[in-house]
C-alpha cells in the first residue's frame, strides 16, 4: 500500500476543473460586436484570463482602444452576456470528474477556490459536479 501524502486538495473553478474558455469569448465578443468592434480569438482570451473579470475588461478595453468612460459598461455587458450562457459551451476537463471522484473514494477532501463571485461559483459546482462532495466551495466575495 502505497502512504497517502496529503489528506485535501483545493482547486480553483475557470481553466482548471472547468474549460470555460469559450463562453468566455463569445461574451466578449458578443459585446465587441455591440460596439461593431472586431472579436477575439480563443488564444487570445487564454492570454487574457486568469485574473479577474476587471482585468480582462481592461485588457479588451486597451487593445480595443474603447474609451476608458465605458469600462463599467463593457463590465456590465460581459458579465449578463456571460450570465446567460456560461453553461453553453463550458464544460469539466477531460478526466476531471474521474479524478474528484477517485479523490472523493480514497477519502481526500475537496476544495474550491475561485475568483469567480460566491454565488456563482456555488452554481456552477453544484451544476457540473453534482454527486461530488466538496468540503467547501467559496468564490470572490464582495
Amino acid at each position: 500500500m502505497v502512504e497517502r501524502k496529503f489528506d485535501a486538495v483545493v482547486f480553483d473553478l475557470d481553466g482548471t476543473l472547468l474549460d470555460t474558455i469559450e463562453d468566455l469569448q463569445q461574451s466578449v465578443n458578443k459585446v465587441m460586436k455591440e460596439l461593431d468592434l472586431l472579436g477575439f480569438t480563443i488564444d487570445e482570451i487564454k492570454r487574457m484570463v486568469g485574473l479577474g473579470v476587471d482585468i480582462l475588461i481592461r485588457q479588451v478595453i486597451d487593445k480595443r482602444q474603447i474609451d476608458d468612460d465605458l469600462f463599467d459598461w463593457v463590465k456590465n455587458r460581459y458579465l449578463w452576456y456571460y450570465r446567460s450562457s456560461s453553461k453553453n459551451l463550458t464544460k469539466p476537463y477531460l478526466g476531471i470528474v474521474k479524478l474528484l471522484e477517485d479523490l472523493e473514494k480514497n477519502k481526500i477532501k475537496m476544495a474550491v477556490l475561485s475568483n469567480k463571485p460566491d454565488p456563482e461559483t456555488k452554481e456552477v459546482v453544484n451544476h457540473y459536479f453534482p454527486n461530488i462532495a466538496f468540503s467547501c466551495v467559496i468564490g470572490k466575495k464582495a
